[in-house]
């Protein structure tokens, strides 16, 4: 205690200032001792603290973490002049390099996961699915439930162009290994339906490498997309409506996707969700003028355009931030990339109306104020979806009679009559969700080959029929629930 009691001896001495400085330095000492004794203390006792009471025992995760990591192979070990130039090449460094940046992450405070380092080992029937700049990604099996593994990449593109710029092995695994850190905050505190779900994570030290996993997703493929129905598609436009609102009003502030491509994006279980998060800019862009965020955007967007093209369109610089640039580069790449690709082709006639409306939305065509922008997407999506849902964009009033169509309660032709048609669901048959049977007979009538519709039990996303639609009619089977309807005109022989 003589050194924190020894400034106060001559505080007599002290002008004003110096009074202010040696206080200020004394609290400064003592709340660094209260703060960081416990931290430092237990580090040389071989736990490595993270803030949030995460503790992690060295001895206890190195021998099981170097075991899994060397069943998936050698892009997850770090190289052997890592090894050599650190013994601890993540622990509190690795973990500072997140907690020091601009953005201030934090770690969860209370966050309890089934995957740790104590039972990674578990993961089982592991298969390379991917690999990018920073990450490997492969998929396997956790307790009986598929799973995504992501590992640093030590030999991918950003630890070399990392080791070209300042050639330390030691610091560049370091920041592959942060960007990991990073994704696991992300997904933690963006917890959201369409932002893939976080199951767990290890972060060992010396031979092992920072590893998260996730739940399992279908990769975004362009063909695949085309192939889907339209109301597929349609629940994935809906999916980056709410994501662009909840990375507008995230509780980490405006959030910006630098990488945003389909590839960033999985599909589980019908649903889209944003899988890759490292490379998240977190808050508006800096600034001093609203000139320089016109051209922040311009750049961002690959465009030209001032702000005498569209006077209320660009970001306004305020408190320093250009206030909405990042909302409006998603809104401009998410159209780009999902909209315009996935909604008009194979959209009911009487919704195209209000798709190009929503396709104008999202290429700047309409004059809604930038800081609505987002909830007007989501609106109008939305209202796409209600629409669809209720049956309003139809507009017949005629029925099954009308139509040219008799029905037939409890009946089915399984395995009879099927034939591949446009927009079904299904590769070998003609499968498309119908509101009604009316819809259905519409369909059928409109399409020279079919003769007759069986509508299931099961229903789609929106609540809508799965209808199987048959090119032949013949003496049906009894199937509780099902109802066939048929063409009038077809002879009928039930034998």
């Amino acid at each position: 205690m003589r050194l924190l009691q020894m400034p106060f001896n001559n505080l007599s001495r002290c002008s004003g200032l110096c009074l202010f400085v040696t206080v200020y330095i004394s609290l400064f000492l003592i709340a660094g001792i209260i703060l960081f004794g416990p931290l430092l203390r237990n580090s040389r006792n071989g736990v490595v603290i993270l803030p949030g009471n995460y503790q992690f025992s060295k001895d206890k995760l190195n021998s099981r973490s170097s075991e899994y990591f060397s069943s998936l192979g050698a892009f997850t070990q770090r190289p052997n002049d890592a090894q050599k130039s650190s013994k601890r090449p993540i622990e509190e460094e690795g973990i500072n390099l997140i907690l020091r940046s601009t953005f201030d992450f934090y770690w969860p405070h209370s966050y309890s996961t089934l995957v740790n380092c104590s039972t990674l080992q578990e993961i089982s029937d592991t298969e390379f699915v991917a690999a990018g700049w920073t990450k490997i990604v492969y998929k396997g099996t956790f307790r009986g439930k598929q799973v995504a593994v992501k590992t640093a990449r030590y030999n991918g593109r950003d630890v070399q162009e990392c080791q070209k710029d300042i050639g330390s092995s030691k610091t560049c695994f370091e920041r592959v290994d942060a960007k990991i850190l990073k994704e696991v905050v992300l997904l933690t505190d963006l917890a959201h339906e369409n932002v893939v779900k976080i199951l767990g994570f290890c972060i060992p030290d010396l031979d092992g490498t920072a590893t998260l996993v996730t739940e399992l997703g279908e990769p975004i493929d362009t063909v695949r997309l085309l192939q889907i129905s339209w109301e597929d598609r349609l629940r994935l436009v809906l999916g980056i409506a709410h994501i662009l609102n909840h990375f507008a009003h995230s509780p980490l502030g405006p959030l910006s996707m630098n990488d945003f491509r389909r590839e960033q994006f999985v599909i589980v279980n019908g649903v889209l969700k944003v899988t890759d998060l490292d490379d998240v800019g977190i808050g508006d862009p800096e600034c001093i003028n609203d000139d320089i965020c016109q051209n922040i955007t311009n750049f961002a967007l690959n465009r030209n355009t001032t702000r005498e093209d569209s006077d209320t369109r660009f970001p306004s610089c305020i408190n320093f931030r250009c206030v909405g640039h990042n909302s409006r580069t998603n809104v401009w790449h998410a159209g780009q990339h999902f909209v315009k690709l996935l909604l008009p082709i194979g959209a009911p006639e009487n919704l195209k109306p209000y798709i190009q409306n929503l396709i104008d939305t999202y290429e700047f065509k309409k004059k809604v104020s930038l800081y609505e922008e987002v909830p007007y997407i989501l609106q109008k999506t939305q209202e796409i979806v209600d629409l669809y849902k209720s049956g309003e964009y139809m507009n017949t009033s005629k029925d099954l009679d009308e139509l040219g169509f008799k029905r037939i309660s409890n009946a089915d032709l399984p395995g009879m009559f099927d034939y591949h048609c446009r927009n079904s669901i299904s590769a070998v048959s003609c499968v498309i969700s119908v509101f009604s049977e009316e819809e259905a007979a519409e369909l059928c009538a409109k399409d020279p080959d079919c003769k007759a519709v069986v509508l299931s039990k099961e229903q789609t996303w929106t609540g809508r029929t799965i209808a199987i639609f048959k090119n032949g009619f013949n003496s049906p089977s009894v199937e509780e629930g099902f109802i066939l309807i048929h063409k009038q005109d077809i002879v009928k022989n039930f034998g």
